[in-house]
């Protein structure tokens, strides 16, 4: 399927009614704060839960698997989902403030890093604005442009193959404190944090891939990805570290 043909099929499932699903016990909800909430069950959309219409037409382009809160995405080197309908926002990097939390369960070994989210220009290859990726090692790294040129920071603990493990990306930027302004970026592992960094402002545009954008050469994750929920505020660790318990 071609870019614009997805894009069209974006346009289309837009004004879709999200049918009505049962809860899965330990899923996330969305609330007042949500920005986008899918759940990946099995069908030709991955409904976007918020109610925001950022619903996701898959037909011949994923699979399905049992997850952990019912169906999961099983993602494979073909895997690209475009999210295109974002208003003046990004996802991955968008909201000065803003939460991205998701789970993965890898699978099999890996002879380089592999992309699991980017956000990135459509029509140059490998410019990639904002993405999170799974190192040889299981490391997560999160990489994004701040003041035009690349940072990333990473994790010292490493997503296990064939366990499920929570990343959590937090951005807090555009923060007074006293007389600087600061941005600062967290990231997370099963609620511990385990890297930040404090960096100048980064790019906010292009869309949202789930997987690879289209022209960039970047391995694509192998294994299952479940609940990619984003929320419009900076979750406190306190808060992350609550919902392990």
């Amino acid at each position: 399927m071609s870019y614009l043909t997805q894009l069209l099929s974006n346009l289309d499932v837009l004004f879709r009614p999200v049918p009505p699903r049962q809860p899965v016990p330990g899923e996330a909800t969305a609330s007042a704060e949500t920005i986008g909430l899918w759940h990946f069950d099995e069908g030709p959309v991955v409904f976007d839960h918020a109610g925001i219409n950022m619903d996701i037409p898959v037909e011949g382009r994923a699979t399905f698997t049992n997850g952990l809160f019912g169906s999961a995405l099983r993602m494979t080197a073909a895997t690209s989902l475009l999210v295109t309908r974002q208003g003046k926002y990004g996802l991955l990097v968008g909201r000065p403030q803003q939460t991205v939390d998701f789970y993965i369960k890898p699978e099999g070994a890996r002879a380089a890093n592999q992309l699991i989210l980017a956000q990135g220009a459509l029509s140059r290859p490998d410019h990639i604005h904002a993405g999170v990726s799974i190192e040889p090692d299981g490391r997560i790294t999160f990489h994004f442009m701040a003041g035009g040129r690349g940072a990333s920071i990473r994790s010292t603990a490493s997503a296990p193959a064939g366990e499920w493990t929570r990343v959590t990306v937090v951005l807090d930027h555009e923060r007074q404190e006293g007389d600087r302004v600061v941005n600062r970026t967290m990231l997370y592992l099963n609620g511990r944090k385990e890297a930040e960094s404090e960096h100048e402002p980064m790019e906010r545009r292009e869309p949202l891939c789930i997987g690879r954008t289209p022209r960039a050469s970047w391995p694509v994750f192998e294994g299952l990805l479940d609940e990619l929920h984003i929320i419009g505020r900076s979750l406190t660790a306190e808060e992350i570290g609550a919902a392990e318990r």
